[in-house]
């Protein structure tokens, strides 16, 4: 299966005139894209009021997994699997490891705090090792609460700021790879799993 292929997406605010995309994500620091996320996004009224707010320009773009936390072993390389993540602006996520697909809804508050919910997709029966980094990808997405970037990396936090889930920004974008709104991504009884077909007990 060919590996899929992404690009990170820069909202224009946050693009340098006469630099590409790429090129302006490599000139700013972490903390200089951080706020321009704030000040742009983040730091508006309705924070005050305590109410999640869309993902932004720096979460927002297509990402390959690198790292997944795995318990009593530490960060592990997910690489070697056809995995990608699309977070849209208004805070919609898809997500594969090239079996099911999913969507689910991220919102962010001040702080880098981020949550993850609504998680939901596709239910077909996946070889043993990609079932493996499904469960291991979605119960990561569950426990996230923050997030920091540092360069192309976007790293998923749980609340006491352990690493759960690294996510890497990959140059080109392959067309067509999650329609704009794919079927299963909208809510489904049946496909709705409050804790999820990977929950046990």
């Amino acid at each position: 299966m060919t590996r899929f292929i992404h690009t990170l997406a820069l909202t224009a605010a946050l693009v340098a005139p006469g630099l590409t995309q790429a090129e302006t994500l490599r000139a700013q620091s972490p903390a200089r894209a951080l706020l321009g996320q704030v000040t742009g996004v983040i730091g508006t009224p309705a924070l005050a009021a305590g109410r999640f707010q869309e993902p932004g320009a720096v979460l927002t773009g297509d990402w390959s997994p690198a790292r997944i936390r795995v318990d009593e072993i530490g960060m592990v390389h997910v690489g070697g699997s056809d995995s990608a993540v699309q977070i849209d602006p208004d805070g919609g996520m898809t997500f594969t490891v090239g079996c099911n697909r999913y969507a689910a809804q991220a919102s962010t508050r001040a702080g880098n705090r981020l949550t993850i919910e609504a998680i939901r997709g596709t239910l077909m029966a996946c070889p043993p090792d990609e079932a493996r980094l499904e469960h291991r990808l979605i119960d990561a997405l569950h426990a996230v609460r923050r997030y920091e970037i540092d360069d192309t990396l976007l790293i998923l936090q749980d609340w006491h700021g352990g690493t759960l889930l690294e996510l890497r920004a990959v140059p080109i974008r392959v067309p067509g790879l999650f329609p704009p709104r794919a079927p299963w991504a909208d809510p489904h009884p049946e496909l709705d799993h409050p804790h999820g077909p990977w929950h046990r007990g």
